[in-house]
C-alpha cells in the first residue's frame, strides 16, 4: 500500500497534547528554514532546548549554531515522498513533537493581475496551500503514532484581511488559515493542536530587496510609483510604525510551541504592529 493510501489512524482514546517543556527529547521539524523567518525559528528554538530538522528546497544549508542538535534536509513541500522522508530524518532526533509549516512564496507580479499568467498563481497555491497539508499529514502521523504535538503554519496578514495587488497570495494565506481551523477541529482528540501565525511586514532580507527594487523602480520612472507608496503608507500608519524583526516572530512560534500555550488550538496570532487595525 502506497503512502498517500496510508489511512491516518484516530483510533485513539481522547488525550490532551503532551507537556513538551518537560521532554528532553523533543524536536520540531520547519520548513522553509533558510528563509529570515525560518532561520530565526531554528535559531530561537534552538536556544530553548529544541532539536531541529530543517528543510528547504536549496540543496545546502548552514546550521551550524548547535551541532548535533540540528539537521538540514533538502526536501520540497509539495511532495509527499521527500516530506515522509524529512519526518523520518526528524525522528532519529527524538520525539517529534512540533512542526511548523514556514515554507511559503508569493510569485505573482505586483499589481497585475488583468495581465498575469495563470501559472504564478499554481505556484503560489502549490507552496502554501498544497505544501502545507503535505507538511501537516505528514507531522501528524508520526504524532499520532506518539504523544501528540504541535503543528503550526505561518500564515500572514494578507489572509486576515486581503492585500491589493497579491490576489493569489491573499487567498493562499487564508486558506492556511482554514487548514489550521479544519485540523484543529479533526486532530484535537489525539493531543495535536493547530494554530497559526500571521506576521504583517517582516525586516527579512527578502522583504528589503523588494521595498528596494519598488523604491529604485520608481526612482528610474521619474515618480512615485504605487509600489513603493504602498510599502510607506502600510509602515507609516500602523501604531507601531516599523516592520517586525525575524526574531519576532520567531518568539511567537516557540510560545506557541510551550506549555503556557497547551490549551490554544484553531487560533491565528496576528503580529503585524496594529496595522490590520488601520
Amino acid at each position: 500500500m502506497g503512502l498517500d493510501a496510508v489511512p491516518l489512524a484516530m483510533s485513539v482514546e481522547p488525550r490532551a497534547p503532551a507537556q513538551l517543556d518537560e521532554m528532553s527529547d523533543r524536536v520540531a521539524l520547519v520548513t522553509g528554514a533558510t528563509g529570515g523567518i525560518g532561520r530565526a525559528i531554528v535559531r530561537d528554538l534552538l536556544t530553548r532546548g529544541w532539536s531541529v530538522l530543517a528543510t528547504d528546497v536549496c540543496p545546502t544549508a548552514d546550521f551550524d549554531e548547535s551541532p548535533g542538535r540540528v539537521r538540514y534536509v533538502q526536501a520540497d513541500v509539495t511532495d509527499v515522498t521527500q516530506m515522509s522522508a524529512a519526518v523520518d530524518a526528524a525522528e532519529e532526533l527524538g520525539s517529534l513533537v512540533g512542526c511548523i509549516a514556514n515554507a511559503g512564496v508569493a510569485s505573482e507580479e505586483f499589481g497585475r493581475f488583468v495581465e498575469a499568467s495563470a501559472q504564478p498563481w499554481q505556484a503560489t497555491v502549490a507552496v502554501n496551500v498544497v505544501g502545507t497539508l503535505v507538511t501537516f499529514q505528514a507531522a501528524a502521523r508520526a504524532m499520532v503514532r506518539g504523544c501528540g504535538g504541535r503543528l503550526l503554519a505561518t500564515s500572514s496578514v494578507a489572509g486576515v484581511r486581503a492585500e491589493a495587488d497579491l490576489v493569489a497570495y491573499s487567498a493562499s494565506k487564508a486558506a492556511v488559515i482554514s487548514i489550521v481551523k479544519s485540523l484543529a477541529l479533526e486532530l484535537g482528540a489525539a493531543g495535536i493542536s493547530v494554530n497559526a501565525v500571521a506576521p504583517g511586514p517582516v525586516s527579512t532580507e527578502r522583504q528589503l530587496q523588494v521595498i528596494e527594487e519598488r523604491e529604485t523602480g520608481a526612482e528610474l520612472a521619474g515618480g512615485d510609483a504605487f509600489g513603493a507608496r504602498y510599502e510607506r503608507f502600510r509602515n507609516e500608519n500602523r501604531p507601531f510604525a516599523r516592520m517586525a524583526a525575524p526574531e519576532e516572530v520567531a518568539a511567537v512560534f516557540s510560545w506557541l510551541l510551550s506549555d503556557d500555550a497547551g490549551y490554544m488550538t484553531g487560533q491565528v496570532l496576528v503580529l503585524d504592529g496594529g496595522g490590520t487595525l488601520v
